[in-house]
């Protein structure tokens, strides 16, 4: 081979060389010079019923260069399911103000239960990529038909410490719809919060007139109700209604600001045996009413309001007791 020859190879094998080795050192050796970014998420309502919806509002900092570069996608990360993608506004341009995105969705695109949301911001030419999440809870919801017996649901804790069921007489005509759902939310001090650090809210709507439900807690709310020693709370519920009622110490329930609900523990119901009213000399009776709200025996004789059954190998502790209310006033068990 001549010498001309073996320099020109060497010389296209050396390019080759350099060249495949500075294809696989360019990335390392690259640098990511655009300015990092945060992405916060909120869910405004968090605890959602099955017809509700929820405004997701992703914010994204410094807003002066995430403005017109990039998007926002919104995922559920419980199931996978994309919720929508969404290009922040334009108005945090040349302003220290966050850049935001907002998306409405429906109790209906998400799963029954706990769900976390992530909002991912997908950056741009100056901005690098950044996510943030938020939680979103979806209570369950049963609608039955008339004459369809017993309409019931259930519902689970976040933590899946407490579950609960609720349940009752599907109306001779009309539809009946029970919803239940957990939430975190605190009750006021004329309630004793039961259930592991979490608050029952459940609705009972039909066309009739009055209601009898039946509530069964099992897990760590029936414990805790059980082993609750409030004398005006025992073996009772307390309740939530837009309307004012009479509670079982005979008093006026107690408005709570957060909600626009009026709470208090129910009194009994009037079962005209005269064996748990305050005028018969009982020590230990409580004030009956003859309207609903009221809290409903399951053994009148013996001063027993509710049944509870401690847990075994073959399940939790349960807690059950019924109560008469009007057909579609809001409940929320302390």
């Amino acid at each position: 081979m001549r010498a001309g020859r073996r320099l020109a190879l060497i010389a296209t094998m050396t390019a080759v060389v350099v060249a495949a080795f500075g294809a696989a050192a360019a990335p390392s050796m690259a640098r990511d010079f655009r300015v990092p970014t945060t992405t916060t998420l909120t869910a405004s309502p968090g605890v959602l019923g099955p017809a509700d919806s929820t405004t997701l509002t992703a914010n994204i900092l410094p807003g002066f260069l995430v403005g017109p570069l990039g998007n926002v996608k919104f995922t559920d990360s419980t199931t996978g399911a994309l919720l929508g993608t969404i290009k922040p506004k334009l108005q945090c341009l040349l302003r220290r103000e966050p850049c935001v995105a907002t998306i409405t969705v429906p109790a209906s695109a998400l799963a029954a239960g706990a769900n976390t949301i992530v909002a991912a911001y997908s950056g741009g030419l100056f901005t690098k990529p950044s996510s943030g999440t938020a939680n979103v809870f979806v209570g369950t919801q049963n609608t039955c038909p008339a004459g369809g017996g017993q309409c019931t649901t259930t519902a689970t804790s976040s933590d899946g410490t407490t579950s609960t069921m609720i349940s009752s007489a599907a109306p001779a005509s009309g539809t009946e719809t029970v919803q239940a759902f957990f939430d975190n939310e605190t009750p006021p001090t004329s309630c004793t919060k039961v259930g592991a650090g979490h608050t029952l809210v459940f609705n009972v709507t039909n066309s009739g007139g009055t209601k009898t439900v039946t509530l069964t807690l099992s897990g760590q709310a029936a414990i805790d109700e059980h082993t609750n020693t409030d004398p005006f709370s025992v073996g009772n519920v307390c309740f939530g209604s837009p309307s004012s009622f009479t509670t079982a110490a005979n008093q006026p329930a107690t408005l709570n600001p957060a909600d626009g609900l009026f709470y208090g523990n129910l009194p009994d119901c009037d079962d005209n045996d005269d064996d748990n009213d305050f005028t018969n000399g009982e020590s230990h009776g409580n004030f009956v009413v003859t309207v609903p709200p009221c809290i409903n025996f399951v053994n009148a004789s013996e001063d027993t309001w509710a049944t509870f059954t401690p847990a075994t190998d073959s399940g939790p502790a349960t807690y059950t007791e019924s109560f008469t209310t009007t057909a579609s006033d809001p409940k929320a068990h302390g």
